[in-house]
């Protein structure tokens, strides 16, 4: 017989920053999976930090097996509740078998426990859900992916009453999500009770007996996943709001919600398979000119933290419409954090575009995931139009399925990053020791200079590979996207150490993604490599300028010296070296771009790769 574990009543929160839960009566029972599912900004994580003891401002109960444990529950206090937050919670200067049992006792844990036992234990559990990961390896040489799944396994050791999970497949793999469901399936069985806090709510219906909806701090319903299964759009009318009264109720059964409906469920269907993020934006910007019923819809991708617009795909309903804003101005309604509307007939309306054609009004929406600023949702209307407060919130409605579709995106490449970065490093290195084995086969026929610069080729093989790496190690919100402004920085440094070099550099802030840097960070590595290494032998003042440059549609890319030039002002490709030619190779076959070679007032190098090419999203 199912037993109540975990019962909160009433729970209200005060004065806890942007969203106040309100009276909150949730359950988890023994053997069940409860999923609490909400948007950004609903007061999930609110609902978690009350129950680890990190928000106290409260009122109402928490009980735990009929206890009342209000303000009583910490993480790692007991092992009959335990949590798996986003971040994984690990010793990291102790072994996988540490880590496992370190909640067995207090801080001399280390010195007291069998080692032998443990290890032997904690093996046989790895080698249970093939794991693939020793027992005694430090969790500091771990990636992120596979902390968790210690953490998962933990579980496993100590049976708890109650665990907690708040967004448990963030950094995850597809595989590792199969896992995760095994273990949760294994707890259900021995009674545990799961509370599981996400935002995704496909997630909910796969993994939960029972689904609650928390919108604004207010639970708005509750359904069992058959039910939601069965009929997904009574769910996602819940979470998407539009039952927290009785007028919003009567408003919103006089409009056609149908396509809304179907538009939340493609995208989750885009999601879960291999589509690209421009595929899910351009079918949620179609979708969103026909709900709204405009003539444009803009998404523009943005980095928070240079301020830049990464991309903007767009959606028209004819070419004759036209309402790209300036970037400054995209910026400022993202600061504001509020929906913005502005016709023909405001005094400035004109001077926000860089580029307007027969559009008098726009809409915009800021996307924020995890509190950083994200994407601007525009759309935009040959004449002129007043959304009304129910039109708003269909707008932010979809606005929010923007920003589920970014995260979504986010997530993946995070968890598949990895994977990718072994793929590459594989290529790389295959690439650098048949470098070294066509060397070693001709040594006695190759001159020095030529064993040279081959040897060279590796060096630079190896130094671009680390340049990249070394941002996406450094990445605070874990994109798999880098600013190519940031890779020249990093190549510069790792390819320059003579400090009587001056390095000029005339960058802009391009966004490309992971699968493309390698090649580029190649390319620029050839180019400045050739220039310290030929240009200089009997200058002083040596100068080497890098141009990255942004243009309509293409990135042009320039590196030249003030050296001596090219040997032969005639230079031609049969007397290119090895890194030049193979800098030719990465830019005309990998990029479809050109590569010219000029030698006037030292060596010129410049190359154009159309944007379809390198950016982030294919075409506009």
């Amino acid at each position: 017989m199912e037993q109540c574990i975990l019962d909160i009543k009433e729970l209200s929160s005060n004065d806890t920053g942007n969203v106040n839960l309100k009276e909150i009566n949730l359950e988890v029972n023994s053997s069940e999976v409860h999923a609490l599912v909400g948007e950004y900004g609903a007061g999930k994580e609110l609902v978690v930090n009350v129950l680890t003891g990190a928000e106290k401002k409260i009122s109402g109960r928490v009980f735990f097996d009929g206890i009342d444990v209000t303000n009583k529950i910490k993480i790692g206090g007991s092992t009959d509740i335990m949590f798996l937050l986003e971040e994984p919670m690990v010793a990291e200067g102790l072994t996988v078998a540490e880590n496992m049992y370190m909640l067995r006792s207090h801080s001399n844990v280390i010195k007291l426990i069998n080692h032998s036992k443990i290890n032997h234990t904690v093996k046989e559990l790895i080698a249970r859900f093939d794991l693939g990961i020793s027992e005694k390896t430090h969790v500091y040489k771990l990636s992120t992916e596979e902390k968790k799944l210690i953490e998962l396994l933990r579980l496993c050791i100590y049976e708890p009453r109650l665990v907690v999970l708040y967004e448990p497949t963030a950094n995850l793999s597809s595989k590792s999500q199969d896992l995760l469901l095994r273990i949760l399936t294994e707890l259900k069985e021995k009674g545990t009770g799961i509370l599981y806090v996400t935002n995704k709510w496909d997630e909910a219906m796969k993994y939960s007996d029972r689904i609650s909806v928390l919108s604004e701090g207010v639970l708005c319903g509750t359904l069992s996943s058959e039910e939601a299964k069965d009929k997904p759009e009574k769910l996602l009318r819940l979470i998407l709001g539009w039952k927290k009264s009785d007028s919003i109720k009567r408003e919103t059964e006089e409009i056609e919600t149908e396509d809304i409906i179907d538009a939340v469920l493609r995208a989750a269907e885009y999601l879960t398979s291999n589509y690209e993020i421009n595929d899910v934006l351009k079918m949620l910007e179609n979708y969103t000119c026909k709900i709204m019923e405009s003539d444009s819809c803009y998404v523009y991708l943005v980095d928070e933290k240079t301020r830049t617009i990464m991309d903007t795909i767009k959606h028209k309903e004819t070419e004759l419409v036209e309402a790209a804003l300036n970037d400054e101005v995209v910026m400022r309604i993202m600061d504001n954090k509020k929906l913005f509307v502005s016709n023909f007939d405001d005094v400035l309306f004109e001077k926000l575009f860089k580029s307007i054609r027969n559009t008098e009004t726009i809409v915009c929406d800021p996307v924020s995931v995890r509190s950083h600023h994200t994407a601007l949702f525009q759309v935009g209307y040959r004449k002129f139009y007043e959304p009304t407060e129910k039109q708003k919130k269909i707008f932010h409605t979809l606005s929010r399925q923007v920003a589920l579709a970014i995260d979504n995106t986010r997530l993946m490449g995070s968890s598949v990053l990895l994977q990718e970065s072994h793929h590459r490093i594989k290529n790389n290195l295959q690439t650098i020791v048949s470098l070294i084995n066509i060397q070693k086969r001709s040594l006695d026929r190759k001159t020095g200079s030529e064993v040279e610069d081959l040897l060279d080729n590796v060096v630079s093989r190896v130094k671009s590979i680390a340049a990249v790496h070394d941002l996406l190690s450094h990445d605070e919100l874990g994109r798999s996207i880098i600013n190519l402004k940031s890779l020249v920085d990093t190549i510069v440094r790792f390819n320059i150490v003579d400090g009587t070099l001056q390095v000029r550099k005339d960058l802009d802030d391009i966004f490309i993604p992971y699968d493309k840097a390698s090649g580029i960070s190649l390319t620029i590595s050839e180019l400045i490599n050739n220039c310290v290494k030929h240009a200089f032998k009997d200058l002083e003042n040596g100068l080497i300028s890098i141009s990255c440059k942004s243009f309509d549609d293409n990135v042009e890319i320039i590196v030249e010296d003030n050296g001596t030039g090219f040997p032969n002002r005639s230079f031609s490709e049969k007397d290119e070296k090895l890194g030049l030619s193979l800098a030719r190779s990465i830019v005309e076959n990998q990029f479809d771009g050109t590569l010219e070679i000029s030698s006037e007032k030292g060596a010129r190098v410049k190359i154009l790769i159309p944007k379809e090419s390198l950016l982030l999203t294919r075409g506009s």
